[in-house]
């Protein structure tokens, strides 16, 4: 019996295609039927906010409330037609919109003032205009900024998009203040990144190209408050609307962090600030890795046939992830960054959506690790990260050559570690049968 492809069989059993997806109007506990919501209190007093918006921090929070009352709306068109969503949606649009222009004037603010000219426009017309440069979102300086958008930004969807594939984008807010510290260590990373890229080319076998449209920005931030659509919440890492950047909300990151090392009992606490520098330049190469492929690829490449739409989503995810640390732990010469990448990935795997990119991803990474390494288990020692460092750059390159040079043979390899990651979760589940529990936060 040929074990791999069984394996990629029960793999696309259960990837097969589901019914069509509105993940913009799923609430925070999407992920699964019987949720345990673990809620973060970020800012529970609103002091940070109070800080960096003295005389104006009472009027973003009346612009969170609108804006969920908004996002309530967003009912499937059958229980709200268009035209009657437009009519209803419309005036709490406006209402927020005030709001924003009370926060530019007191505060001098020229995100704020941005905001409420495109929100305004926003309720007025139904599309979302184009975003001005000056939007670009958190910057170098110590300003902190506002911004409203459609709910796809969190995807970095392109304008002339939007309205083409969503009949209806209810806006969401995000207020954040520059990490100034933080943003330092993304910028060294920013300056390593043709290095990194030809690190990764020893992974891949081959030069490696940024194929990317242009290297994107990344900003560090601390997420002082949002609001909206319920998926611009618990996400910590976010690629706003072009020209804007990939934003990392630090405080959320930490707190995912936090929660990752009360789990391994081997690291200690103190190891939280180191853990997040780590992570924070393992995102920045992460980000760039999305566009990093083989030189000798022609044009943009094909897929395997067959491959599905969420499978895409979820390899190109384990694809950037995996190159960017592998990357890394060529340049250093240490394992750790693989070490701490399966730590931060394992609390995805409880999640049982396996057609989410993240969780999908995760279970990707771990399946592999399981195949090659029956054994493995906490502690993640230097020695077994080692060990599966070969398997790990090998489930690379299959998953380039699935991805991008319509190799079937390949997907078939990676649906097998992706079936052996789902078996792996199903076991756990036995062993531990309490729902999993889903990350979010509140302020306030």
């Amino acid at each position: 019996m040929n074990t791999a492809m069984s394996a990629a069989a029960r793999a696309q059993h259960i990837g097969r295609e589901s019914p069509v997806r509105q993940a913009h109007r799923r609430l925070v506990f999407w992920h699964h039927d019987e949720p345990r919501l673990h809620l973060a209190r970020l800012d529970p007093a609103h002091t940070a906010l109070r800080n960096r918006f003295p005389n104006s921090w009472q009027h973003l929070l009346r612009v969170q409330a609108l804006l969920d009352a908004a996002a309530l709306l967003d009912l499937p068109a059958t229980v709200l037609p268009d035209q009657q969503y437009a009519e209803q949606v419309a005036p709490l649009l406006r209402a927020a919109a005030r709001e924003l222009s009370e926060v530019a004037d007191a505060e001098r603010n020229s995100s704020a003032r941005l905001a409420a000219d495109a929100l305004s426009a926003y309720a007025g017309s139904g599309q979302w205009q184009p975003a001005p440069p000056a939007s670009a979102g958190p910057g170098t300086g110590d300003d902190p900024w506002v911004g409203v958008g459609p709910a796809p930004a969190a995807s970095g969807a392109p304008d002339d998009g939007l309205s083409a594939r969503h009949g209806r984008v209810p806006p969401c807010l995000l207020v954040a203040a520059p990490h100034g510290e933080l943003q330092a260590e993304a910028d060294a990373v920013g300056a390593r990144l043709d290095e990194l890229r030809r690190a990764a080319g020893g992974v891949l076998g081959e030069d490696a190209a940024d194929r990317a449209d242009g290297r994107p920005g990344f900003a560090v931030a601390d997420l002082l408050l949002a609001g909206g659509v319920t998926l611009s919440g618990h996400w910590d890492l976010t690629p706003l609307r072009p020209p804007g950047p990939v934003v990392l909300f630090a405080n959320v990151r930490r707190h995912r962090l936090r929660q990752a090392l009360a789990s391994a009992p081997e690291r200690s606490a103190e190891d939280l600030d180191t853990s997040l520098r780590r992570s924070l330049r393992r995102s920045v190469a992460q980000v760039a890795a999305h566009g990093w492929r083989r030189a000798s690829l022609a044009g943009a490449g094909a897929p395997a046939p067959g491959l599905k739409s969420f499978e895409r989503a979820g390899f190109e995810e384990a694809y950037a992830v995996l190159l960017g640390v592998l990357a890394a732990a060529e340049s250093t010469g240490t394992p750790d960054p693989l070490r701490d990448i399966v730590e931060e990935l394992t609390p995805y795997t409880e999640l049982p959506h396996q057609d989410a990119a993240d969780t999908a991803a995760a279970l990707l990474v771990i399946g592999r690790l399981r195949q090659g390494h029956s054994a493995w288990s906490r502690p993640l020692t230097p020695e077994a990260v080692a060990a599966a460092r070969p398997a790990l750059e090998s489930l690379v390159r299959s998953l380039h050559a699935a991805l991008w040079e319509a190799d079937v043979f390949a997907l078939a390899e990676v649906r097998a570690a992706f079936a052996a990651g789902v078996q792996h979760r199903a076991r756990s589940a036995v062993q531990e049968p309490l729902p999993p529990v889903e990350f979010g936060w509140t302020f306030g």
